[in-house]
């Protein structure tokens, strides 16, 4: 097969999308979870006779007011169960008559997954409807024939009475249905009747054939009778069809013999317009797999007749292929032969290629069994429908959902990196602002602290200086005079004298004490140095607990958390000090969070005996890089949430008491500041370990 060289076009994926679905012959539309109009095809605005912009945004219930109650239940239900539904509904054409359309319904998915609406496709079906109105007449011209119309079986038993053999037997359908046809044979017409059966049995049709048969209530009719034998697809007589009527009138029954036989013909002609008509293609085959009917809408859609060979050849004479791929279908596969065998064949796609149809059409199949009333199969039928352009249209919806959901990706990925960002930003303005808050107060503590600390020197040498004066008056006037023996004994000179130099020791401690203060605090905001510079991370974590000292000290319900230091040799490392220690503060704070979280439910005997505890060590590990462990022996931390503990806005504590940044940011601060490594390891139960690693060259910060 010559094939035809693609067309070069300068238009986008989404043009030629766009430019599809709007030039689609196939009405189609696309609606949101809330059954809003997204977009619709050209032929669907042709087809309404609406606008877009009386249509988009719009819902359905607004767009179609007057539209069919179980077509917006199916539209809701498809929504919910995510399933493909199929409505008909009458509407009134523009030329005012009734016509039918049927609405297929069916979910498509959203970038996560979840449905995100749902497509809607209208076909016309008034000529099928029509052809089953047809039928219907059909069925109704056999029931209000004023001839009585009987069929039997071979054994005379009758398997169907119309409204005319009431009339003309005087029996209701169910007291003979199921009964032998004895019932309606005068004694003498035995014979008669055994005659007429091996007659039909030979094939032969009998014609105006007058007898007498009984009424119900015993009086004899004459009759005229057609009896034709019943045949099945393969020709095996399966039955008799009698056509009765009573000639009691000659001239009545010449009129009404008429009208039998225009029924007749017209009951021909209408099934052969019906079939001619019919939109869908209808197959039939006999228990031989011979062609029994090929209506033309099946010839156009396989692209030839009735084919002469067994159906086993049709994959190669008519090139049916598989759905998923361009190979003939096996003979056990195709649907009239599955119909055949006595399934029920519903909805299957198949891919027909032919001189008429060289690039292929898609083709949706129905088929059912022919069987007799006795259950044995006789033939299989199958209807056929060309969904050539529904495919279209999905594929190219399919196409679109895609590249929608490749943007949606996208976009949700700049979004997480947007609040990843911020979330950074405004960590680090949080830190800088505590920062400088903390140096701030640090220096300005700082300098009336250092002017305390520089006068208790002098203070205390002055008033040694003044106890050895007044030792020696003492010593050298051991009788005062009375009035400063009063005075002395009024301020207790003895316990001064000792008190005093206590009195100035206890001042000098609390100095040296707010001193360190000062300087841990100054340490840990690191405002007084450059961004990056060598240090002792040991100074980092010793003021990072001398600011927690207070969560970490004994009180009156729960004794102290217990800190034990493991320090090893480590050298000054060049690193972003103020945020390492950042970092310390978060781990360390996360640990007190937890085993005072864990003590609430101990007693304070078991506190005290199975005390709660942090451990820091620090240490140059294999790969000579400085290794900082913290550990903790709290309830640990659950194996499922492990993987999520770096992830933004993340917690495990409880509403009001976290916001999910700080190990985040740790994360980022230790990975990409530093180029190191954060990990946890837990088991629950047993408590947590953070394991902080950094390299002890100098690093270069990821752009």
């Amino acid at each position: 097969m010559t094939k035809t060289p693609a067309v070069q076009t300068t238009l986008k994926p989404d043009q030629l999308c766009d430019l599809f679905v709007e030039n689609m012959p196939f009405a189609v539309a696309l609606l949101d979870s809330n059954l809003l109009y997204l977009m619709t095809s050209k032929r669907w605005l042709r087809d309404t006779g609406l606008d877009k912009q009386d249509i988009l945004r719009r819902s359905h219930a607004e767009v179609f007011p007057q539209c069919y109650q179980p077509v917006n239940d199916s539209l809701k239900r498809c929504l919910t169960e995510a399933i493909e539904l199929c409505i008909e509904e009458p509407f009134q054409g523009a030329d005012g008559s009734v016509k039918w359309r049927q609405w297929r319904v069916r979910p498509w998915q959203a970038a996560a997954g979840n449905i995100g609406g749902v497509i809607l496709a209208i076909e016309d079906i008034t000529v099928r409807k029509q052809s089953e109105e047809a039928l219907f007449k059909l069925a109704a011209i056999v029931e209000s024939s004023e001839d009585a119309i009987i069929s039997k079986t071979l054994d005379g038993i009758i398997v169907s009475w119309n409204a005319g053999a009431e009339r003309l037997y005087g029996y209701k359908a169910e007291e003979v249905i199921g009964k032998s046809v004895l019932l309606l044979l005068p004694a003498d017409r035995l014979t008669e009747e055994t005659q007429i059966l091996k007659k039909l049995k030979q094939g032969e049709r009998i014609k105006h054939f007058e007898t007498v048969r009984l009424r119900k209530d015993g009086t004899l009719i004459d009759l005229s009778l057609t009896i034709s034998p019943v045949k099945d697809a393969t020709g095996k007589i399966i039955g008799i069809s009698k056509i009765a009527r009573d000639i009691s009138d000659q001239q009545a029954r010449r009129h009404e013999r008429q009208q039998a036989e225009a029924a007749l013909k017209a009951q021909a002609n209408l099934l052969e317009l019906i079939l001619h008509r019919m939109s869908d293609g209808v197959i039939v085959i006999n228990e031989q797999r011979q062609s029994l009917v090929f209506n033309p809408a099946a010839e156009r859609i396989f692209g030839g007749g009735a084919p002469d060979t067994s159906s086993s050849e049709w994959s190669q004479t008519y090139g049916l292929f598989l759905s998923d791929q361009v190979t003939p279908f096996p003979e056990a596969e195709l649907p009239i032969i599955r119909a055949l065998q006595g399934e029920n064949v519903n909805n299957v796609e198949m891919f027909v290629r032919h001189a008429q149809a060289p690039e292929g059409i898609w083709v949706m199949i129905n088929g059912r069994p022919l069987k007799e009333t006795s259950g044995e199969i006789k033939g299989g039928v199958i209807v056929c429908r060309d969904v050539t352009e529904l495919k279209q249209s999905e594929d190219a919806l399919r196409q679109s959902e895609a590249e929608l959901r490749q943007k949606a990706q996208a976009l949700e990925q700049a979004l997480q990196e947007l609040q990843q960002a911020q979330s950074q930003l405004v960590q680090s303005e949080k830190m800088s602002s505590l920062g400088q808050l903390v140096a701030g107060v640090a220096h300005e503590i700082n300098n009336p602290v250092n002017f305390i600390s520089g006068n208790l020197a002098h203070a205390n040498e002055y008033i040694q200086d003044l106890l050895r004066i007044l030792g020696l008056y003492r010593q050298h006037y051991p009788t005062p005079h009375p009035d400063i023996e009063e005075e002395a004994e009024a301020i207790d000179l003895e316990f001064l004298v000792q008190d005093l130099p206590k009195l100035l020791l206890s001042m000098k401690v609390g100095s040296d004490r707010i001193q360190k203060i000062v300087l841990a605090l100054r340490n840990f905001s690191r405002m007084d140095e450059a961004e990056v510079k060598e240090v002792n991370l040991h100074d980092g974590i010793d003021s990072t607990l001398m600011i927690l000292q207070n969560r970490l000290k004994s009180r009156a319900d729960h004794p102290a958390i217990e800190v034990v230091k493991d320090y090893g040799n480590l050298p000054l490392v060049e690193c972003y000090a103020g945020q390492l220690n950042q970092v310390f503060m978060n781990i360390i704070t996360n640990a007190i969070d937890s085993l005072e979280e864990r003590d609430q439910a101990r007693s304070l005997e078991d506190i005290k005996q199975h005390p709660s505890q942090i451990r820091i060590s620090t240490a140059i590990s294999r790969t000579n890089r400085v290794q900082i462990r913290i550990a903790d022996n709290g309830p640990g931390i659950p194996q499922t949430l492990q993987s999520r503990l770096f992830d933004p806005f993340f917690t495990t504590k409880t509403v009001g008491k976290g916001t999910g940044l700080g190990m985040s940011i740790s994360y980022q601060i230790v990975t990409e500041k530093h180029g190191g490594l954060l990990q946890c390891y837990s088991t629950p139960g047993q408590g947590a370990e953070f394991v902080i690693e950094i390299p002890t060259q100098p690093i270069k910060p990821r752009q």
